[in-house]
């Protein structure tokens, strides 16, 4: 039997929902997806990006394999990091709007790319993407 789009995907929303309530709270779909957000420990990625779509201003057709870092640093966290979280909470030392108290996922070193512009020219962007990551802070 055919049954339209919209009430297949309304049976599917719905057993996905009964699917979640009686899922346990850490499942072994939420420890996939969290592993596909990036949520792991710090460490390089890649993806291959249009260099126009990069918001550098090139007019070019050109595709790079641009390179970040993502990831958590919990394990990275020093005393200072916790002390300082832990007197922010309790007020002692005002929190600022754009604070934190804790490492993040950066860039320690950086790499060129070059690609050709429709004008046939051959653009080079230095430190346009992430060579390697470290917890930084």
């Amino acid at each position: 039997r055919f049954m339209p789009f919209f009430i297949l995907g309304t049976l599917l929303l719905t057993s996905e929902l009964l699917r979640t309530a009686r899922s346990p709270s850490r499942s072994r779909n939420a420890r996939r997806n969290s592993k596909r957000s990036g949520n792991g420990p710090c460490r390089l990625h890649s993806r291959t990006i249009n260099v126009r779509d990069l918001g550098l201003g090139y007019q070019t057709e050109e595709v790079v394999l641009f390179k970040y870092c993502s990831g958590t640093c919990d394990s990275s966290r020093t005393n200072y990091d916790h002390v300082l979280n832990y007197i922010i909470q309790q007020g002692l030392v005002p929190a600022e709007k754009n604070f934190i108290s804790k490492p993040c996922c950066r860039p320690v070193q950086f790499a060129n790319f070059s690609f050709l512009d429709i004008f046939n020219v051959w653009r080079n962007v230095e430190k346009g993407s992430a060579a390697a990551c470290d917890c930084v802070g």
